[in-house]
């Protein structure tokens, strides 16, 4: 939960209640993924919401936040008054394999930096357990490849990736939309 997306809200006017998702932000333990499902993700939401003692409430969401906004409302659209949506990542075939695509030659600096970063993890967990090195290529090799890394990786790869792709992410989200300024 960044204190930049804080800023969409008027404090005076809005009481917002942030979740880092499982594995994900101050979450702890960082970057974990055993029992993160969708299911575990939504169960989370709607049991911050029963301790908070809300009874409807605007959900908002962004990327992989969006969909599972979606997600929530679909099981629970009883406790939704609203959503607020950006950035929606819908997890298709298209969107996956765009989003495991290298940038292309026109990306921003920042776009390229962080993406050669989530490369650097990949191709150093490849040789590392011995993966084919296709992963330099194809997306669909890259989505294996972190989820086999995420699976079954030893020592930090599991948080070089996480943090890899928090900062992937990130560079995406900064190229769609910035934040104003701040004085």
């Amino acid at each position: 939960m960044s204190p930049r997306l804080l800023r969409q809200f008027d404090a005076r006017v809005w009481s917002v209640f942030g979740l880092d998702q499982r594995g994900c932000g101050r979450s702890l333990p960082a970057g974990e993924c055993r029992h993160n499902t969708t299911q575990d993700l939504i169960d989370d939401i709607e049991r911050l919401r029963q301790l908070l003692g809300i009874d409807r409430w605007l959900v908002c969401g962004g990327s992989w936040g969006a969909t599972l906004a979606l997600a929530y409302v679909a099981q629970q659209p009883q406790r939704v008054s609203a959503l607020l949506l950006r950035n929606v990542f819908l997890a298709s075939r298209q969107e996956a394999t765009a989003l495991f695509a290298a940038p292309g030659a026109a990306a921003p600096f920042v776009q390229h930096e962080a993406w050669c970063a989530l490369q650097d993890v990949w191709d150093g967990y490849a040789a590392q357990s011995g993966s084919a090195s296709s992963a330099a290529n194809e997306p669909a090799a890259r989505l294996a490849l972190s989820h086999a890394l995420l699976q079954h990786g030893a020592g930090d790869w599991p948080q070089q990736l996480a943090l890899a792709w928090a900062r992937w992410e990130a560079a995406l989200e900064g190229a769609a939309w910035r934040a104003p300024a701040t004085p």
